[in-house]
């Protein structure tokens, strides 16, 4: 679990920078491992309490272009509220399971010694793991670029069939009995 400890500390700024092992974390891909990395500050002005920074954790990756294993430091942004107030946390936890307000502040009670981040960390960086996996040594390149043996262009290419004429590599198929 990833929590900021909140208890009696005073209204402005205040530096975050945790390292948290990825196996603290529930439910994260299995991509991820090693520390999450999480800088940033968190503000409190009155009953509110603001998070805004980023989390890093690496992950292990397939090469979808050559199936090549390669590692990447992934990053994803957090910009998250909070409002402690026990009466709407009260009436928002026997209504709604979801403890997000209208103006999506999640809801915490007045007493809570921390603010637990962990499924904000997990959320975001599941999102930001990359459709597209691509080692960094191939980005930027085209399928072409990396096998042009495959390529249309390719001089391996097999002779051309003519119009009318039937390609031999189909004519073991003829010899398929139906019935």
């Amino acid at each position: 679990m990833i929590k900021i400890y909140i208890q009696s500390i005073e209204d402005g700024l205040h530096d975050i920078d945790m390292s948290i092992p990825v196996e603290e974390v529930v439910e994260l891909y299995p991509e991820y491992f090693g520390n999450i990395h999480l800088v940033g500050k968190l503000r409190k002005f009155g009953k509110r309490y603001t998070f805004t920074g980023s989390a890093n954790c690496k992950a292990a990756l397939v090469c979808d272009m050559s199936l090549k294993n390669f590692t990447k430091e992934i990053s994803a942004n957090l910009n998250v509220s909070y409002l402690a107030d026990t009466f709407l946390f009260q009436m928002s936890s026997h209504s709604v399971t979801n403890k997000k307000s209208e103006s999506d502040e999640i809801i915490i009670a007045e007493e809570d010694k921390y603010i637990d981040l962990t499924s904000e960390i997990r959320e975001e960086l599941a999102v930001s793991m990359p459709m597209k996996r691509v080692a960094p040594e191939y980005e930027g390149k085209n399928f072409e670029d990396i096998y042009p043996q495959y390529s249309p262009n390719s001089q391996t290419k097999k002779k051309k069939v003519k119009k009318g004429e039937i390609d031999d590599r189909w004519a073991p198929l003829k010899k398929i009995k139906l019935n």
